[in-house]
């Protein structure tokens, strides 16, 4: 069986001249009878990038992509790869996969834009493993055709779970639907997380207290809590690997409301020595999460006037005094 592979390459030009939420479009590439484009986009201060495709709901094709971003010259070069469902998943048309937060915006214009053009490429890769194959989709690399279905074959996709169109999930680490080795379930919605009091105790004086005021209930409720970002926080407290870009600002949420230190200190850790994110979401989450540590690293990046006008919010009152007074600072430092 032939592979079934392309790349994309594109070069959109003057894309920083793009208004921020307006979708800018490729030119249609077809392959295997199937027509796909790439769709950018800044957005809330990210750059945003996707793959598309024209399938209908009748069609389904499971999909392997990397997405893949180069500096000038080619000197260097970002890339963010998954496995999608393309047309019909859970009985639902997806036409588009990618990330919502591909990059920050400041650092994706600083290092990735070319006199505002942007070079871009995407691999693309059909999956057809055969234990994943129930039916099959037939496809010809022909001008003119269409992606042919055949009547008694139609593929079958098991790919990771994937909850929002546009903007893939990462996978699960850890499995917090045993009842076997816990002894409490924390509801969140609809959603149990079955954990153990004990080590849940040693870790946050929080649930030590909610334990101890309902220490006969099998199921406590937690409020005002996004169960997405518990899952995060509980896999981080358990041992699993982390954070990340995409879940860091979550799991920091979660561990200041339940007084977590020992996570709030692993997503300082991050911050402070891995994370690409703007100088002024840093700067932000230092303030709201009292991280003194990142909040000093972060002060002492600013050297100019215009450092001091990229960090600060459009309404300052908004910004943790620790930080506006460091600002002051370095304002009188400069002047």
């Amino acid at each position: 069986m032939s592979k079934k592979e392309f790349v994309i390459k594109q070069l959109f030009e003057s894309f920083d001249n793009i208004p921020e939420d307006i979708g800018y479009y490729c030119e249609d590439k077809k392959h295997f009878g199937i027509k796909w484009s790439i769709l950018i986009k800044k957005r809330h201060g990210h750059f945003q990038a996707f793959l598309v495709t024209n399938l209908t709901k009748s069609q389904s094709i499971s999909v392997k992509f990397t997405i893949r971003i180069f500096s000038k010259n080619r000197e260097t070069c970002l890339e963010r790869s998954n496995a999608s469902v393309f047309g019909n998943f859970n009985n639902e048309l997806h036409n588009d996969w990618g990330w919502k937060r591909f990059l920050d915006w400041e650092t994706f214009e600083k290092k990735y834009l070319n006199d505002g053009n942007l070079d871009l490429e995407v691999d693309v890769k059909i999956l057809e493993t055969p234990d994943k194959l129930e039916k099959k989709v037939h496809f010809e690399e022909k001008s003119g055709t269409d992606l042919e279905i055949e009547e008694e074959e139609q593929i079958i996709v098991e790919t990771e779970k994937e909850t929002e169109n546009v903007e893939n999930e990462r996978k699960i680490r850890r499995n917090f639907e045993e009842k076997e080795f816990s002894d409490v379930a924390l509801v969140i919605g609809e959603q149990k997380f079955y954990v153990s009091k004990l080590f849940l105790s040693s870790q946050s004086p929080y649930f030590a207290n909610l334990f101890s005021e309902n220490s006969g209930k099998s199921e406590i409720k937690l409020s005002n809590s996004n169960p997405q970002n518990f899952q995060y926080f509980l896999e981080l407290l358990y041992g699993e690997p982390g954070p990340d870009e995409e879940t860091v600002e979550g799991i920091l949420s979660i561990a200041d409301m339940y007084n977590t230190p020992t996570i709030i200190k692993k997503c300082e850790e991050y911050l402070l020595e891995k994370s690409t994110k703007s100088l002024k979401d840093k700067l932000e989450m230092a303030g709201k999460y009292k991280l003194d540590a990142l909040r000093k690293s972060c002060v002492s990046r600013i050297r100019t006037v215009s450092d001091i006008r990229l960090v600060v919010l459009k309404n300052p009152r908004e910004m943790d005094h620790l930080i506006l007074a460091a600002l002051f600072q370095k304002v009188l430092t400069l002047v």
